[in-house]
């Protein structure tokens, strides 16, 4: 029975301690996202979206200046395609706008050192796990005087898979309590659902934000 208490006692007191050092970290910032692959064995020409994130991880001190951060993040890309012309006389027009949401769980491993008291510089790498919430693309034009619109929902047509798996990194800085991160991810699963042969895609993420410590 004392045994059973002291083994408590010991794992409070180092449930504790990490307590005591664990950090957690609300950021936002910009993603440039970027799909490539290719289509019935032919490659396409990578398609480029910008976006936005916001979330928040809770760093987790394991052994000296290394540490695991898991989190959850909110992502938002988009792009709008616009063109037209004109094909034996008759006019047509078209814009497309993609709009792609996702629930982003990374779970990174992280080095930091402590320049001072109050600035350190750390880099991390690790798995993201993906969940899609919505993937679709809006689209108007037209041909002559007749106009055509519509959205496409990419997981619902069976387009793209909802879950993806990024591997990736970065790096930053902590100034106080404030943080500036750069860092990169690539999809490495084929995103691709449809049954055309030879056809995969893969997205990469190059995003960079700021944060707040607590």
């Amino acid at each position: 029975m004392k045994k059973f208490f002291a083994t408590i006692l010991a794992a409070s007191m180092m449930f504790a301690g990490i307590n005591a050092s664990a950090q957690i970290l609300v950021g936002a910032g910009y993603i440039n996202s970027e799909l490539s692959g290719q289509y019935n064995g032919n490659k396409v020409d990578p398609e480029n979206s910008n976006g936005f994130y916001a979330g928040a991880s809770f760093n987790l001190p394991l052994s000296g200046d290394f540490g695991i951060a898991p989190g959850a993040y909110f992502s938002l890309i988009t792009n709008t395609q616009s063109g037209g012309g004109s094909l034996f006389g008759v006019s047509y027009s078209g814009k497309s706008t993609f709009t792609e949401m996702a629930l982003n769980v990374p779970v990174m491993a992280n080095y930091t050192y402590a320049l001072n008291h109050d600035t350190k510089f750390f880099a991390y790498a690790g798995p993201t796990f993906q969940l899609g919430l919505q993937s679709k693309t809006d689209y108007a034009g037209g041909i002559g005087s007749a106009g055509l619109s519509g959205t496409g929902d990419h997981y619902a047509d069976g387009d793209y898979n909802k879950f993806n798996l990024y591997l990736g990194g970065g790096f930053g800085a902590q100034i106080a309590k404030f943080l500036i991160v750069l860092g990169y991810d690539y999809g490495i699963l084929n995103i691709y659902a449809g049954n055309t042969d030879n056809t995969f895609y893969h997205r990469a993420n190059l995003h960079m934000g700021v944060g707040y410590a607590f």
